[in-house]
């Protein structure tokens, strides 16, 4: 049987995608920033096509392969300023961070790494009972293409002290290939039981072909009014 949330659920992605209704922030109210935001990674900004810095300088882990040359590989990300030259992808296309000159992204050519953790981060010292929202812009780096993998991003929220425990995930939905590279907000709210939980963004999809993916403004923030619990889209270009 599909429950309430599921109809709910579907009910404003498909009013979303026809253009009814407007997308909105996935805390109630739009109230997403009104109590604090816990972090923001934005990837820094430089000259230089790759940033040198690596997962850690941002305190998270990725189970993929860091590349630092003119192309990422299947299976490998990149810090970089622009999406670098391939026949397939919106090359030069920037990053989502608004006045942010030479502002890196995360690049990432996903591949058909089965269930592997493309972002994990683990936060403490939360309040137990509060509303956070855990967001990123995330987008598809690929132009229009026959048999490509369209990328579909899960997003997930583990008490790991509590028996590993899942307390929120949720879906992008396959990100479409567009004439031009465009960003969308998705993200999922959550009210964590403990004081410590650990972020997660997998893949859904396991294909080689396609599948390539820009991560931008990953964001904890309080929320200040009741969780929805849905995940929604918000379209920046």
């Amino acid at each position: 049987m599909v429950s309430t949330t599921d109809m709910l659920e579907l009910l404003v992605v498909l009013l979303t995608m026809t253009g009814i209704v407007e997308p909105v922030d996935i805390c109630v109210d739009n109230a997403t920033h009104k109590l604090g935001r816990i972090f923001l990674i934005t990837f820094g900004n430089g000259s230089s096509l790759y940033s040198n810095k690596i997962p850690s300088d941002f305190n998270f882990t990725t189970a993929h392969t860091q590349n630092l040359q003119t192309s990422i590989s299947f299976s490998h990300f990149g810090f970089g300023n622009k999406v670098p030259e391939h026949s397939g992808w919106h090359s030069g296309a920037l990053d989502h961070t608004k006045y942010d000159d030479g502002g890196y992204m995360f690049l990432v050519d996903v591949g058909n790494e089965s269930h592997q953790p493309l972002f994990n981060y683990k936060v403490n010292n939360l309040s137990s009972g509060v509303c956070y929202e855990f967001s990123a812009h995330i987008t598809n780096v690929a132009k229009s293409g026959p048999t490509q993998a369209k990328p579909n991003v899960r997003l997930e929220v583990w008490e790991k002290d509590k028996n590993n425990t899942l307390i929120a995930q949720a879906s992008t939905g396959d990100l479409p290939e567009c004439d031009t590279m465009s960003w969308s907000k998705y993200g999922v709210s959550f009210v964590p039981t403990s004081t410590s939980v650990t972020l997660l963004m997998v893949s859904n999809i396991f294909e080689a072909n396609g599948n390539d993916i820009a991560i931008d403004d990953i964001e904890l923030s309080v929320c200040s009014g009741n969780c929805s619990g849905f995940v929604f889209s918000k379209v920046s270009q």
